[in-house]
This record gives C-alpha cells, sequence and structure tokens, in this order.
C-alpha cells in the first residue's frame, strides 16, 4: 500500500511536470527547437512502460501476509524493481541531459512582463478606439439631424416655390387669354389705344420711382427691360443679405401694403357712398314726371346669352383694373 501511494503520488507528480513542461515548450520561441532538437528512444520507452506494468501486476498478485512471512516472491519483486529502477534512473538521465530554453525563473517573468506591456498597450489601443468611435456616433447624429433639418427647410421651401409658380402660371394662362382677346380685335380701337395709353403710363411711372428720371425719352419696351435688369440685380443683392434682416422687411413691407390696400378700399367705399347719396339727391330734386296713356306692356325678356357675355366682359375689365392696381403698388 506504501508502494502504491508513492506511485500514485509520482504519477500524479509527473502529470504536473508533463503539463509544466508543455506550458514551457509554448512558450518557447521555435527557433530554439530548430537549433537544439530533442532525441527520443521509442524502443526504451516502450521497454520501461512495460517493465512497470509487470511490477505493478506483481505488487498486486503479492498479499501482505506473504510479505510479512518472507517467502521467495518478494525476491523476484525487489529483482524487477531493481531492474525497473536503473530503467528509470536510465530514462531520468536522458530527460535530465536534453536542454531547455528556460534555464531561471527570471526569463519567465520577464516573458510575463512583455505580455503584461502589450496587454496594456492593447487596452489603452482599445480605449482610445472606443471614445473614437463615440465620437464618430456623435458627429454622425448631430450629421443626420443637421441633414433632417436642412431637408424640412428645403421642402418648405419647395412648396413655397411650387404655390408661387402656380399663381405665375394662372397670371401667365390669364394674360395670354387677354393678349388672345386684344390680338383679336376685342373691342373698338378707341378703347384699345385707351387702354395702351394707360399702361404706358404705369410703365413711366415705375420706371420713373425705380431709376428717378422724369425725362424718359425711352420706349415702353425699354423701359420695361430696365425695370426687369434692375429687379434682377436686386434679386442677386437679396440673395447675399443676411435671411433674417430680408425677412424682416419682407414683414414690414407686407404690413405697410396690407395698410395701403386697407386705406384704399375705405377711400373707394367713401367715394361709392357720395355717389349714391349725390345720385339720390339728384333724384330728389329731380321733377316728379307724370305717366299719360296707357302704360307700355313689356314683352319677355329674349335670351340672356348677350346679358352673359357683356356680364363675363364686365368681370375681366374688373379684374384687369385689380390686376393693373396691383401692379402699381
Amino acid at each position: 500500500m506504501s508502494i502504491r501511494s508513492e506511485m500514485s503520488k509520482n504519477e500524479d507528480q509527473l502529470r504536473d511536470f508533463k503539463r509544466y513542461r508543455a506550458f514551457l515548450d509554448k512558450l518557447t520561441p521555435p527557433e530554439w527547437f530548430v537549433a537544439h532538437p530533442r532525441k527520443t528512444k521509442t524502443g526504451d520507452k516502450s521497454k520501461s512502460d512495460r517493465k512497470h506494468r509487470k511490477a505493478s501486476k506483481v505488487a498486486e498478485s503479492t498479499s501482505f501476509d506473504e510479505l510479512a512471512e518472507g517467502e521467495k516472491q518478494p525476491a523476484a519483486v525487489d529483482e524487477d524493481s531493481d531492474f525497473d529502477s536503473d530503467e528509470d534512473d536510465e530514462n531520468f538521465d536522458q530527460i535530465h541531459e536534453e536542454e531547455m530554453y528556460f534555464k531561471h525563473p527570471q526569463q519567465l517573468m520577464n516573458i510575463f512582463a512583455d505580455l503584461e506591456e502589450n496587454n496594456l498597450s492593447l487596452i489603452q489601443s482599445c480605449q482610445e478606439t472606443e471614445e473614437t468611435l463615440e465620437e464618430l456616433k456623435k458627429n454622425i447624429e448631430e450629421t443626420e439631424s443637421k441633414m433632417e433639418r436642412e431637408t424640412s427647410t428645403l421642402r418648405q421651401q419647395i412648396d413655397a416655390l411650387n404655390v408661387a409658380i402656380s399663381k405665375e402660371e394662372e397670371k401667365a394662362t390669364y394674360l395670354e387669354e387677354k393678349s388672345k382677346l386684344f390680338s383679336s380685335g376685342f373691342g373698338d380701337a378707341e378703347t384699345r389705344d385707351k387702354t395702351l395709353d394707360e399702361l404706358n403710363q404705369k410703365v413711366k411711372d415705375a420706371y420713373r420711382k425705380c431709376f428717378n428720371d422724369h425725362d424718359a425719352t425711352i420706349s415702353t419696351l425699354q423701359m420695361l427691360t430696365s425695370i426687369e435688369n434692375k429687379l434682377e440685380h436686386l434679386f442677386e443683392i437679396i440673395e447675399m443679405m443676411p435671411p433674417d434682416k430680408v425677412e424682416q422687411a419682407e414683414r414690414l413691407k407686407d404690413k405697410e401694403r396690407r395698410q395701403r390696400l386697407r386705406e384704399q378700399k375705405m377711400e373707394t367705399q367713401r367715394l361709392l357712398q357720395e355717389e349714391r347719396v349725390q345720385k339720390a339727391l339728384e333724384r330728389a330734386r329731380a321733377p316728379v314726371k307724370k305717366k299719360v296713356g296707357k302704360p307700355v306692356v313689356f314683352r319677355s325678356a329674349p335670351p340672356q346669352r348677350v346679358k352673359k357675355k357683356a356680364e363675363e366682359i364686365k368681370k375681366k375689365e374688373d379684374e384687369d383694373l385689380a390686376y393693373y392696381l396691383e401692379g402699381d403698388e
């Protein structure tokens, strides 16, 4: 039992040594194995293993009583044990003679120190990479938010431009119809000449206000071209101005325009009211006409086509007047 216990301890220790040796071999540089090849004897190892198994079987077959009585069997075991001991000593000497890379524990400590330094460097690099990644994520979020705001602003501008385009298209359609009517000889010559004179006068007024030129002798088309060039130049200046100031000026001008329209509307209503009062006074002062004879019986009214057409013409004239008034403003 003592021998078995000792053998078990030695086997455990041998396993630990083998594990340690395998660990040291993993830490040994590959170049060292190339420069120092190890010698192994497979036959001797198998023979040693075979002797070891034989000694174990003999020890198990021998009882404690036979060992106490001193029979001849223990002597055989002793011979085998001596033989195995010689073989183990030979194997031990062979292993002991093999050179190893590690000669001192400080070598392991140096390797561990290098690994620790490398690990610290990797940890620091990992932390820096994480910080860079967080900054990139933050920049991406800010960029996405900024792009969303800009996209929303652009969409609003696109909607406003679409509305303005629609209004301009409607105005262009109306002017095109107006020009067709005018070119087709709608109205008499006196009315056309009067309309042209009014247009020329309005263009002259606009030209004088834009260029402070009270002695304009150029044609109406040239005046309109100059006004258009002036507007394009002003639009370019507005685009370079700060948006907040432009918006503030637009609000102020819109307020002034609404106030001016309100005053004009009130003045127009006042004039209409005065005209109604004047007509009522004239009717009141006019002498009363006595009807004599049989009253005239009116015939049935004709179809309303002519009247409808006259109403459409009057409506268009009112719209033209309103458009010219807006252009004057």
